[in-house]
């Protein structure tokens, strides 16, 4: 039996219907197409939050129980730095982040990003264009003052940002 990629409804029932065919207990055929379209919805949009048909019982995403430490996150971010940018995270500071809001608007998709920063000493200016199936979504607080980009495979390395 090959399931269908994706996690549309449409394709939920499709692997559902599928499986119900072949014999599988519903609740079984259930639980088998909704844990594929996870996946599939998690492998465009890794740490995405997931629509409310793709909840997992009780409403929670499994986490890791143990979180990196501020100090680890702190150390993780300035290796990241060093790497990217090839000189030394002289200076590290911590900064509030903003609250996420409960509710956003999703606009839509990023297609790319413009940003400018300092490597190996030498200003320059880096234009990422994602893959269709890499875009993060891009949200605005319902006060219209935060912007975000959640979601989407993609991963910063010391190249920059990399589709994956």
């Amino acid at each position: 039996m090959a399931l269908k990629s994706g996690y549309s409804q449409v394709t939920i029932h499709e692997n559902l219907a599928l499986m119900k065919r072949e014999g599988y207990p519903h609740k079984q055929a259930v639980a088998i197409a909704l844990n594929h379209a996870r996946e599939s919805y998690f492998k465009k949009y890794p740490g995405g939050t997931l629509p409310l048909y793709l909840a997992y019982p009780g409403g929670k995403r499994a986490q890791n129980p143990v979180p990196l430490s501020k100090r680890a996150q702190v150390e993780k971010a300035a290796d990241l730095f060093e790497q990217f940018t090839g000189h030394d995270a002289e200076h590290t500071e911590t900064i509030d982040k903003p609250k996420m809001p409960d509710a956003v608007l999703v606009v839509g998709e990023i297609d790319g990003i413009m940003y400018s920063t300092v490597r190996d000493g030498v200003s320059e200016k880096y234009v990422h264009q994602f893959k269709k199936s890499s875009r993060p979504l891009f949200a605005v607080s319902p006060d219209g003052e935060q912007l975000f980009m959640l979601g989407g495979a993609y991963t910063f390395t010391d190249r920059g940002i990399v589709d994956t």
